[in-house]
């Protein structure tokens, strides 16, 4: 019969207890919802996949800019506005406006921003973190990277 030595035995125990701290875990950590910051929300997607405006001084700009990214998937950026309607007052508030973008990394996100604005179903759910970031003019700025995107379905228009 085989027999195993104390050092071999103590190894063998001690994996076993790693294995076993690593699948507890992973078992709280999908058991974990989101938390910190977070943003869910709602917003309009741009007009158009190539939608042009104007700056108080008459300057043309992109509304939406796509790109690619360093392992040359699609990417979107664009600005957005939240806003809050206070129900007891009437009152409507907004945010400052917000950067946001996503890419085709892993999930098509960036397709996804596209798909809707050519449907023109461009009201949409979504979820995004923040990231910080100071320029090389030492200003600090955030833009927010969009996780997950869901276009609202439009009700039936009335006969």
């Amino acid at each position: 019969m085989p027999s195993i030595t104390k050092a071999r035995l103590e190894e063998l125990e001690a994996a076993e207890q790693k294995v076993s701290a690593v699948d507890t875990l992973e078992k709280q950590l999908a058991a974990m919802k989101p938390v910190g910051n977070t943003l869910t929300g709602t917003f309009w997607l741009p007009r158009s996949i190539d939608q042009k405006a104007k700056t108080s001084q008459g300057e043309e700009f992109d509304v939406i800019k796509w790109s690619t990214t360093e392992t040359g998937s699609r990417k979107v950026t664009f600005s957005g506005q939240l806003s809050y309607l206070d129900k007891r007052s009437g009152d409507k508030f907004y945010s400052k406006s917000m950067s946001f973008t996503c890419s085709d990394n892993g999930v098509k996100l960036a397709s996804d921003v596209e798909r809707f604005i050519k449907a023109d179903t461009r009201l949409c759910d979504f979820t995004a973190f923040p990231r910080y970031f100071e320029n090389k003019d030492g200003e600090k700025g955030e833009q927010w990277i969009i996780t997950s995107i869901t276009a609202r379905p439009r009700p039936d228009a009335a006969a």
